[in-house]
């Protein structure tokens, strides 16, 4: 069988028809991620949890492809039908072991095992790869085209109901690196800011940008005197001091999610290196307690800034203080 785009898949499932094996290579985890919601909604149905007894996670780095087939071949705890996920497919020792559990696509109620593997390449030289392209479904989650990147935008939007400019769309498109996972953070960065007509301004400076991104980290690194000297420079200017609000609010959630990552709580966000690396910085001064305050005083900022604009300084001032108060 020839290699999969994630459209042909996508048809497939609609169509109950399951392979018991799924190679998904490539860097786009979005596709990817796609792809495993479909597979097991039409052979799990719905609320099917990846805690349920009848999942088992392999990581091919530490894994041999022996152990995988074992696992698939064994009875499901529970009964039903097994789900087997494998990331870092492409670094299983011994895979050729695993040509045991491949076969041809079935209707999906007849699944009693389904195998879905997450590589970042295939080695088309190696011979069990080219048995996973004859006897597996071999998915291409290939990195977006470039002239393609513009229909992808279209589509996010959609699904955010985010009605963006030409020229915000053309801003994107040339954003690099490009990932839909990294135009997704984008436009939830976007979706959050209180002004929509200061999108393209926030998004032409990245992440932490505009005027005040001195401002910006000086607060969520907790620098309460450096925060609170710079905000007399935009505390009196709606269409700077608005937009901040909005990237605080964003900047917030996502440590919000790092932290709960670190601690077990949560799944890290999906940003780019740099971005992560600057909440990672950032992480070493907050917890739960503090950032929920912080938060809160946000929201009261906003509604507070709209509500007596004339009393900008004191408004901008009481929050600054609560980020010294926060507790770390």
């Amino acid at each position: 069988m020839p290699k999969f785009t994630v459209k042909e898949i996508q048809t497939q499932i609609e169509a109950q028809k399951i392979w018991p094996v799924y190679w998904i290579v490539g860097p786009e985890t979005m596709l990817a991620n796609d792809v495993l919601k479909r597979l097991k909604k039409a052979v799990f149905g719905k609320g099917n949890d990846d805690e349920s007894f009848n999942v088992e996670k392999f990581d091919g780095a530490q894994a041999r492809g022996a152990e995988i087939v074992d696992a698939a071949l064994s009875l499901s705890f529970m009964g039903g039908p097994k789900l087997i996920i494998i990331s870092n497919a492409d670094q299983i020792k011994e895979a050729e072991a695993i040509e045991e559990i491949l076969g041809d696509a079935q209707v999906a109620s007849n699944v009693e095992t389904l195998v879905i593997a997450l590589a970042s390449d295939l080695d088309a030289r190696k011979k069990f790869s080219k048995r996973l392209v004859k006897s597996a479904a071999v998915v291409m989650a290939s990195a977006v085209k470039e002239y393609e990147r513009a229909a992808w935008i279209d589509s996010l939007c959609k699904k955010r109901k985010l009605n963006l400019s030409h020229s915000i769309k053309a801003s994107l498109e040339s954003f690099e690196p490009w990932s839909l996972d990294v135009i997704d953070g984008e436009l939830e960065k976007l979706s959050v800011l209180a002004d929509p007509s200061q999108y393209e301004e926030v998004l032409s400076v990245g992440v932490i940008g505009v005027k005040g991104s001195d401002f910006v980290e000086a607060v969520m690194s907790r620098n309460y005197k450096r925060a609170l000297s710079l905000v007399r420079d935009f505390c009196n200017k709606p269409d700077e001091s608005l937009p901040l609000v909005g990237l605080l609010a964003w900047n917030f959630k996502q440590l919000t999610l790092l932290i709960g990552a670190e601690q077990g709580k949560s799944d890290p966000p999906r940003l780019s290196p740099f971005v992560m690396k600057r909440l990672s910085s950032w992480s070493k001064v907050w917890d739960f307690n503090g950032l929920e305050l912080s938060q809160r005083s946000l929201f009261e900022l906003d509604f507070s800034t709209k509500q007596t604009p004339k009393s900008a300084l004191g408004n901008w001032s009481t929050f600054i203080r609560s980020i010294k108060g926060a507790g770390a």
